[in-house]
């Protein structure tokens, strides 16, 4: 999803890479949070445009920016399937990060998600690919041997690096919480993430204030909170707060918000 930050994300993860690799735990972890949730909810029909981009700052907790992030959406045919292409770049002076993520046109279901970090002259480089009732992961860093790995995977699964761009299309049915289930290919571990739905209030970014739809959920302890702004017809992440960093979308304006559609509108 690339929704943390670069510092968070990344860097306590590549200064002790080699543990990591050598201690990362080979069973499934599952976190659940309010037992009366939906599970696997329908989803609304995606807004996306083809060769859309995104510019977003990552900011700390007294507002110093730290890095910048870049998005961007494109619709395409890879062996005959129509699929969305997530792309991610964050960078700052002594790092940086890229991500893919690609998914079913029409249902959001991941196919492959891979990500590269590059920090104080280490490489690290992941790919998880999607396999029918199997997740298939591959990591490597700079010359070692890469290692392989092997998860079950449940029916319905998103894919992490997705998550900004599907909560926002959850059908909550007039509810409050949905359950779904979540390959975390951060921390390499499936999980099943209760996203909770907290209506619509003002949210500031960059100084202005917009109608946003706001959404909270955790991965793994960490938690997310994310809200969604009409542009141009469109609804388009807006702010995502981690705690300790926040992601803010530098191209809204208050010139393209619209109304917002009907709740359970497809």
């Amino acid at each position: 999803m690339g929704i943390r930050s670069l510092q968070a994300r990344l860097l306590p993860a590549l200064l002790a890479l080699a543990l990591v690799l050598a201690c990362a735990p080979a069973l499934a972890q599952t976190y659940t949070f309010g037992e009366d949730a939906q599970e696997n909810p329908p989803l609304h029909k995606p807004g996306f445009v083809h060769d859309s981009t995104f510019e977003f700052g990552i900011f700390d907790r007294a507002g110093t920016r730290l890095a910048t992030a870049y998005y961007r959406i494109l619709k395409e045919e890879t062996e005959g399937r129509k699929v969305w292409r997530f792309k991610y770049v964050g960078r700052n002076a002594g790092s940086s990060e890229s991500s893919e993520c690609v998914v079913d046109l029409d249902n959001l279901q991941p196919i492959r998600s891979t990500r590269k970090v590059v920090y104080n002259n280490q490489t690290y480089y992941s790919d998880v690919a999607y396999q029918g009732e199997k997740i298939l992961v591959r990591e490597k860093r700079d010359e070692m041997q890469p290692l392989e790995r092997e998860f079950p995977q449940a029916k319905g699964t998103y894919d992490y690096e997705e998550l900004m761009w599907l909560v926002p299309l959850l059908d909550f049915n007039d509810g409050t919480a949905v359950k779904i289930s979540v390959f975390d290919s951060l921390n390499l571990l499936p999980l099943t993430v209760t996203v909770n739905d907290e209506g619509i209030e003002q949210v500031n970014v960059q100084g202005k204030s917009y109608s946003g739809h706001k959404f909270s959920f955790r991965i793994q302890q960490s938690p997310y909170t994310l809200w969604s702004v009409m542009q141009d017809g469109r609804e388009v992440p807006a702010k995502i707060n981690m705690g300790d960093r926040e992601f803010q979308n530098l191209e809204l304006s208050s010139k393209k918000e619209g109304k917002r559609p009907a709740a359970g509108g497809n």
